[in-house]
């Protein structure tokens, strides 16, 4: 049991070291300019997050979104003929990455964060800190305990809400990916087009040349 689980545990690190060395690490967050607007965002709502309960909102819209964000995936995998497939999950030389895997970072990365969103409003609505001090409200006594309780609820709101601006931020990065991706298929699909276009033209020529041979 204890071998399987540690099996398991082991391949899902696998999995999260493959996604985040796919996405760039803390490079490519950090330089991200949807990451970027969401702190800009948090900073300009910074009245919101500061006083009001934000975590309801964020447990009504981010399902919605996370949904979203599923089902344009599933979306995006039915996209294209198999010889697009194929290009789309080749890695090309120069690239780290196939076209399929740097969609699926962006979808994934999106998603991770829309769950890490929801886990804070989750935490946030259920108001430890408030359920702490009931139960021992004498820890307010102590001016170090209670400066860092304050601290400490002031920075999990500015993080909450800032996971909640990035959740939407990278949806609309993921979004862009499904932009263009349609971009690359059209192209492709102008190509096959001609292609097939000349083929049928040079074939028809073909037997033109045939029949006037044989007429003659």
């Amino acid at each position: 049991m204890f071998k399987a689980l540690k099996r398991r545990w082991k391949a899902t690190g696998a999995d999260f070291y493959q996604y985040w060395s796919r996405y760039g690490r803390w490079s490519g967050l950090l330089t991200s300019p949807f990451f970027v607007a969401a702190l800009i965002l948090t900073a300009v709502c910074g009245p919101f997050w500061w006083s009001s309960t934000w975590w309801n909102l964020t447990i009504s819209l981010i399902p919605a979104v996370l949904g979203f964000s599923v089902a344009a995936f599933a979306l995006l995998m039915s996209i294209g003929d198999d010889s697009f497939k194929l290009k789309f999950g080749q890695v090309r030389t120069g690239n780290k990455q196939s076209a399929l895997g740097s969609v699926s970072t962006a979808f994934f990365h999106s998603i991770v964060i829309q769950i890490l969103a929801l886990g804070f409003a989750l935490v946030g609505g259920a108001r430890v800190v408030s359920s702490l001090l009931g139960v021992a409200p004498w820890l307010m006594q102590y001016d170090v305990v209670a400066f860092f309780l304050l601290v400490a609820a002031k920075l999990f709101r500015a993080l909450g809400f800032f996971l909640v601006a990035y959740a939407l931020t990278s949806s609309l990065a993921a979004a862009m990916t499904i932009y263009r991706l349609s971009s690359i298929y059209s192209t492709h699909a102008t190509r096959v087009l001609a292609q097939k276009a000349a083929k049928d033209g040079a074939a028809e020529s073909g037997s033109s040349s045939r029949s006037t041979k044989n007429c003659s």
